[in-house]
C-alpha cells in the first residue's frame, strides 16, 4: 500500500464548467490584489496634476493621454485671438460682445483644465509615452501659451480692429466718465467718413502722440454757432432740454442738458454754472476735409472751439469710433453703447 500523498490538484485548463458562474468567462486579472494592480496596468495618474498641467499651456491633455484635445484646444483659442484683432464685421466692438468674449474664454480655460481632471479620474492608470515626460510637458506648454503670446503681441500692432482705451480727464462727462474703460472700432470709417453724433478716437495733429475722445459736431462745410446758451448748426438752432443737475464724483451740480444733433442722435451735455465758453458768439465754419469735435462736458473740454492749440481736425487723424464702455467704477454703466 503507497503512503505518498495524493494529488488533488488540477490544471486550469481542466476545471469543470460548471465551477464557472453562469453567463461569464474567466478573466485572471480580476482577482489580482490590490498592491500587485499598478504592477499589471501601468503607472497611476493623479488628476490634480492634470488640472496642473492644464493650466500651464494645456499640456495636461498629454498627461492624460488626449493628444487630440490639445489641438481642438490651441485652435479654439488661436480663432478667438484672430477674431478679436480682425474684428469680423465690427461685431467684436459692441461693448457687450467684447465682454461676452472674455467670459467665453474664461470658461473655456475652466472647462479645458476640468475635462482634463475628468479624463483622468475615468482612466487613472496608463503606460508612459514618449510625451508622458517633463521635456514633454514643457514643450508642448510653451505651444499652448503661443496664442496669448500672439495676443500680447497683436496688441501692439496699431492696426488691430478693436481695441480699449482708459480715460483719465472728463471732457465727455457724463456720456464717458474718468475711470471709464472704452472699446474703439478702429475700422468703422474704413468706408464711410464720422457721422454727426459719433465719439471718435483722434490726434489733434500728424505728429501728435497724445490720442482724444470727443465727439462729432460739424462735417466739412458746417457752420457753427456758440453764443446765449445756444448752439446753430447751419442756421438752425439745435434742440436742448434741461435733465436736472449731475450726481456724480466729479461735476457734482452741473447741469445736464439733453442735446438733439440735426440728422443725427440726441445724448446728454454737461453745462457748469459759470459757463463761459457756450457763450462767446463765434462762427465756426468747417473747412473742407476737417471736422469739428466737441466735448459733451462742454466747459471742461479741450476741442475745436479752441483755434490756437487744438482747431478742426483732419479726416486722417480720426482713427476710430468709440462704441460704448466695457468698464466703469459704476457697474450700471457697463455695456452701454454710445448714442
Amino acid at each position: 500500500m503507497s503512503t505518498e500523498p495524493f494529488d488533488t490538484s488540477v490544471a486550469e485548463e481542466e476545471l469543470p464548467d460548471d465551477e464557472l458562474i453562469p453567463g461569464e468567462e474567466y478573466d485572471p486579472d480580476a482577482y489580482l490584489h490590490p498592491d500587485d494592480e499598478l504592477e499589471a496596468y501601468g503607472e497611476e495618474r493623479i488628476p490634480w496634476v492634470a488640472a496642473a498641467l492644464q493650466l500651464a499651456g494645456g499640456a495636461g491633455y498629454f498627461y492624460a493621454d488626449c493628444p487630440r484635445r490639445f489641438g481642438a484646444m490651441l485652435a479654439f483659442y488661436s480663432a478667438l485671438v484672430l477674431a478679436w484683432y480682425h474684428g469680423v464685421w465690427s461685431w467684436a466692438s459692441h461693448p457687450l460682445v467684447y465682454l461676452g468674449m472674455i467670459a467665453v474664454c474664461s470658461l473655456a480655460v475652466l472647462g479645458f483644465v476640468a475635462d482634463a481632471f475628468f479624463q483622468v479620474s475615468s482612466q487613472r492608470y496608463y503606460w508612459r509615452k514618449w510625451f508622458n515626460a517633463p521635456w514633454a510637458y514643457a514643450l508642448f506648454g510653451a505651444v499652448g501659451f503661443l496664442p496669448l503670446v500672439l495676443l500680447v503681441f497683436l496688441s501692439m500692432d496699431e492696426g488691430r480692429a478693436v481695441r480699449t482705451v482708459s480715460v483719465i480727464e472728463g471732457a465727455n462727462t457724463p456720456t464717458i466718465q474718468i475711470g471709464d474703460r472704452v472699446i474703439l472700432d478702429m475700422r468703422a470709417y474704413d468706408a464711410l467718413g464720422p457721422q454727426r453724433g459719433d465719439v471718435v478716437y483722434y490726434r489733434v495733429r500728424d505728429d501728435a502722440d497724445t490720442l482724444y475722445l470727443n465727439r462729432v459736431l460739424g462735417l466739412p462745410g458746417d457752420q457753427i454757432v456758440f453764443g446765449n446758451g445756444a448752439v446753430s448748426l447751419n442756421g438752425k438752432v439745435l434742440d436742448r432740454q434741461e435733465a436736472g443737475p449731475f450726481a456724480g464724483a466729479h461735476y457734482t451740480g452741473d447741469k445736464q442738458i439733453v442735446e438733439t444733433v440735426t440728422d443725427g442722435p440726441s445724448y446728454m451735455t454737461l453745462i457748469s454754472p459759470n459757463s463761459s465758453v457756450q457763450h462767446d458768439g463765434r462762427l465756426y465754419e468747417v473747412p473742407p476735409g476737417h471736422y469739428f469735435l466737441v466735448g459733451d462736458n462742454r466747459d471742461s473740454a479741450w476741442d475745436s472751439r479752441f483755434q490756437s492749440d487744438h482747431g478742426y481736425i483732419a479726416r486722417n487723424n480720426i482713427l476710430g469710433k468709440g462704441r460704448g464702455i466695457v468698464w466703469s467704477g459704476s457697474l450700471e454703466r457697463i455695456g452701454a453703447q454710445f448714442p
